[in-house]
């Protein structure tokens, strides 16, 4: 089980690789919660310091850091890999439902469809789907659903919360196009192809 939790841990770090500080975390303001919509054929996010209720549908890995408030409900066939120093790291295929705080929320894996009513930032990397003609979609509050883009992107909920807002309400006054989305600090690494940690084999993604 150690070994596995290792290959489990190393796998985050090398598919999400995000700079500390700066858009990592979302700045302390007094907001209400918002709604974020992600869904994805294939891919990966962090959710940096976020807080609110979530509801997933996914397969893959999850690990969540820090976590504080009511105790995840599992339902499909996902099982825990991990817990020891903070961390929490579970595999399958199912869904989740949580509502707490964490430090991080990170996902990994394929046919995310998922509802976080709350407030935070994502960063999002998806993988081009040939069937859909895209990478995934994340639509924030009421504004225009946005795709995934395998280079990475960033976004906000609230929309309130995006430090461009005020920006973006100008240019939509005056007629002008919105800024173009924020992209994914540089360094990052995008996300590979998904495989199975040892042990998973046959689990069929």
């Amino acid at each position: 089980m150690i070994g596995l939790a290792t290959v489990v841990a190393g796998a985050f770090v090398g598919r999400l690789v995000f700079a500390q500080g700066g858009a990592s975390e979302a700045p302390e303001q007094t907001l209400s919660p918002g709604i974020m919509r992600l869904e994805t054929t294939l891919g990966s996010f962090s959710l940096p310091k976020g807080k609110g209720r979530i509801e997933m549908n996914f397969r893959g890995t999850i690990l969540l850091s820090d976590y504080k408030g009511a105790d995840p409900v599992f339902e499909g066939n996902i099982r825990k890999e991990y817990e020891g120093h903070g961390r929490m790291v579970w595999f399958g295929k199912g869904k989740v439902t949580l509502d707490g705080e964490w430090r991080n929320f990170q996902w990994f894996g394929g046919d995310l469809n998922m509802v976080w009513r709350g407030i935070g930032i994502a960063r999002l990397y998806g993988e081009f789907d040939p069937q859909t003609g895209m990478a995934g979609t994340v639509q924030v509050d009421d504004e225009p659903a946005k795709p995934w883009y395998t280079t990475g992107t960033i976004h906000y909920v609230p929309k309130e919360l995006n430090p461009a807002w005020e920006t973006i309400k100008r240019n939509r006054e005056q007629g002008l196009p919105d800024e173009p989305q924020q992209p994914a600090r540089q360094g990052a690494v995008p996300v590979e192809p998904l495989t199975d940690p040892p042990g998973h084999e046959g689990h069929g993604h």
